[in-house]
């Protein structure tokens, strides 16, 4: 897992960790006004497909798609061990993203 401390300036985190768009935000309070920038997590939908077979479609940040694939398989009682799995294939499609098990 990659850690961010929060309080490090957006522009000396490695751009290569993070997912998404920066958005810049100015909050005023009386005669003071100061911006801020922000990252906004990119979410993408990821449709899980077991021999052929849709079983879930979920919301996720588009890095690491095969340990999520394996995550969601092992934790939803789908597979027993990583070596019930025998391939992994990654779809990018116009509607977000495919993994097959």
């Amino acid at each position: 897992m990659n850690n961010i401390n929060p309080d490090q300036h957006i522009n000396d985190i490695n751009e290569t960790l993070l997912t998404g768009v920066t958005r810049s935000q100015v909050y005023q309070r009386g005669q003071l006004a100061t911006a801020q920038q922000d990252w906004l997590a990119e979410e993408v939908p990821v449709a899980l497909v077991y021999n052929g077979i849709s079983h879930v479609v979920m919301m996720c940040t588009p890095k690491d798609l095969e340990a999520f694939a394996l995550g969601f398989s092992l934790s939803e009682g789908i597979i027993e061990s990583p070596r019930d799995i025998y391939s992994i294939e990654i779809n990018q499609t116009c509607n977000g993203l495919g993994g097959a098990n």
